[in-house]
């Protein structure tokens, strides 16, 4: 299926149609706009009836002339039927919402509210209206791959809300299920430092990151893990420094043994290996269930651990003690193993001896034959150790490390860093929360149409004309969190005046 917009399919500008068609679509959009006035002043069995019947005409009325779903209007804005429902409450206008994207879903590549987004950008960066991003994929996954979304993936915008606490963890999870290949985009058009994949947005996010889901994204699109996060840190990094809860030690757990390249990778600006992030922490279970794993996967990352802000390994006396330990016990691991294989190999080797000398006497018979005994004898031997002797050392060298652990919970001699890591934050001068805070490409306006808006609330123009502002309809969704002063609708402002 072709990614760009048809010529069937393309918008047509209100001022091409009849004049009779021109009024009618101006009409139908007033009623868009002014359902969810409605909503705001009705009582509510009252208000969904009116709702009700309200979307109904506008059916009504798109089923008569289906031009109406691909018309915008003439100026800057580009507005269409589509762009005032999605800009609206999406859970009470869904059906309609739905209605006009099987009427025309190419509609949400028409231009948003921004100069270089679609439509389905704003979708997606609006916390009211992004739970419809899995729908869209479900129906309409060609959306996804049109130049526009490949440059600036519409799903960023959502993962950025859900950082912020803004969209749920179930519409994250639904979408990239019904869209895997989301997991392998990132934002290009953004400087690289801001320009992460999902997975690595999903780690950033005020909640813990759940793991099982985490897991799914990584299995999904491996190299995600290997993505820089905000401030220079490895996605390793970044959860050894806040690990607290099972929930990060599962992940912890995953990253070091799937990955055990990131136990050895520093990231930039200077921050410490991830075996020091713990060792701050050494007297907690987990924090000491995760040392003891990354010490067995890498034994040398306590090495080479100087040179940055945290002090060397080599005074962290919890490290001094189970080192040892457990580097004796991967030789352990590792004398079992090659006892086991030679046992095989000349367990193969005297068999394929015995059967060629069947028919051979003198000298080669009897060097086979002893060959075959001493095979007997080393296998007997081997066995012997790898089930009982190597085995017995290995737990008493668990026991001790065990031992160790128990040893150091509860310490509350534990160095605090808070002010450390607020030192290096200051230093990279490269923030999540900052990077949140200065990012206007999620969804709100440019500071022209904020200007407009904020000149026209003492305005009461009775001589309301469709259009007469280039930021209509948008002056309802642009004042959230503030008490609109006035209704754009005369619907809305004779509804107003008579409830005064």
């Amino acid at each position: 299926m072709s990614y760009e917009i048809p010529e069937s399919s393309k918008p047509i500008l209100d001022s091409e149609l009849p004049a009779d068609l021109q009024r009618t679509f101006h009409e139908v959009c007033i009623n868009a706009d002014s359902i969810c006035s409605f909503y705001e002043f009705m009582e509510p069995m009252e208000n969904f009836s009116t709702i009700f019947d309200r979307q109904q005409d506008l059916k009504a009325v798109v089923l008569a002339h289906p031009v109406l779903a691909r018309t915008v209007t003439n100026d800057s804005c580009k507005i269409s039927l589509l762009k005032i429902i999605a800009t609206s409450n999406g859970q009470l206008l869904r059906r309609t919402l739905e209605f006009l994207l099987h009427t025309n879903p190419y509609a949400l590549l028409y231009p948003g509210s921004r100069r270089c987004n679609c439509l389905i950008h704003d979708i997606a960066a609006d916390s009211r209206n992004c739970f419809l991003l899995p729908w869209i994929a479900e129906h309409y996954p060609w959306v996804f791959q049109h130049a526009l979304c490949q440059r600036r993936p519409p799903h960023i915008k959502m993962m950025k809300c859900y950082i912020k606490g803004r969209c749920s963890l179930e519409t994250v999870r639904n979408f990239y299920e019904w869209y895997p290949q989301g997991l392998q985009e990132k934002d290009t058009a953004s400087p690289q430092h801001v320009s992460l994949y999902p997975l690595s947005l999903y780690c950033e996010g005020l909640a813990d990151p759940d793991a099982d889901f985490f897991i799914w994204m990584a299995k999904q699109f491996p190299d995600a893990v290997h993505d820089k996060l905000t401030m220079g840190r490895t996605m390793l990094q970044k959860i050894c420094f806040s690990l607290c809860t099972p929930n990060l030690a599962k992940i912890c757990r995953f990253l070091i043994t799937e990955h055990a390249g990131l136990i050895r990778e520093k990231g930039t600006n200077g921050w410490p290996l991830p075996i020091q992030a713990l060792a701050i922490g050494c007297n907690r279970p987990l924090v000491q269930e995760m040392i003891v794993l990354m010490l067995k996967t890498c034994p040398e990352c306590i090495k080479g651990s100087s040179g940055n802000w945290l002090k060397d390994l080599s005074s962290v006396a919890f490290l001094q003690q189970v080192h040892p330990l457990i580097v004796r016990e991967l030789e352990i691991n590792e004398e079992i193993n090659v006892l086991t294989q030679m046992s095989n190999n000349i367990t193969k080797a005297a068999t394929l001896t015995s059967h060629q000398s069947r028919n051979e006497t003198g000298s080669k018979g009897v060097k086979s034959a002893l060959f075959h005994s001493m095979s007997v004898v080393y296998c007997s031997w081997s066995n012997l150790r790898t089930c009982s002797g190597l085995p017995e050392q290995k737990q008493q060298i668990q026991d001790k490390i065990s031992e160790v652990c128990r040893r150091w919970e509860g310490d509350n001699d534990v160095p605090q860093i808070e002010w450390e890591l607020e030192i290096m934050a200051v230093e990279v001068g490269i923030g999540l929360l900052d990077w949140m805070a200065n990012d206007d490409d999620d969804g709100n306006y440019n500071d022209r149409f904020l200007r407009e808006d904020r000149a026209s609330e003492n305005e009461e123009n009775e001589n309301y004309s469709f259009g007469s502002r280039c930021c209509w309809p948008f002056n309802r969704n642009r004042g959230r969190g503030r008490r609109q002063r006035h209704c754009r609708s005369p619907e809305s402002r004779r509804l107003r005046h008579f409830l005064r």
